[in-house]
């Protein structure tokens, strides 16, 4: 079953669009390659491409929708972790019942999380040199 990411050129690099500021969170793919979650984290992607179209910013040329190879799948979830900074995460776990300190916000309908992701075929903007518009 095939799997879609967008992702945002950097560069000449392919980035992802949940951490375009540099930091130990940001994954770089590189066609063809593995790429693999930092720590704990997963990567983001989308189950089909209708889901992936709703969320590619289309007017802006620097992101591209992707088909990806996955491997090594999450649970099912539909909500992720935000921090403000390190601190949030030490005071969260010194909470008697930790709840209610950190923020967490709902992943996009179509979202599902794998350990690895490589990138196989460039969907949206095509490479094809005929006109195009998503559907």
């Amino acid at each position: 079953m095939p799997y879609y990411k967008i992702v945002y050129k950097k560069g000449h690099s392919l980035i992802s669009t949940n951490a375009l500021l540099p930091s130990a969170w940001q994954v770089t793919y590189k066609p063809g390659e593995w790429a693999e979650a930092p720590g704990n984290s997963y990567l983001f992607v989308f189950a089909s491409l209708e889901q992936a179209k709703q969320h590619w910013p289309a007017y802006d040329p620097y992101y591209s929708i992707w088909e990806c190879e996955t491997e090594n799948p999450a649970p099912l979830m539909r909500r992720c972790l935000t921090l403000g900074s390190l601190s949030d995460l030490q005071i969260f776990w010194n909470l008697p019942h930790r709840r209610g300190y950190l923020m967490s916000a709902l992943t996009p309908a179509g979202t599902c999380f794998f350990k690895r992701v490589k990138l196989t075929k460039q969907i949206f903007p095509s490479l094809d040199p005929s006109p195009q518009t998503p559907e």
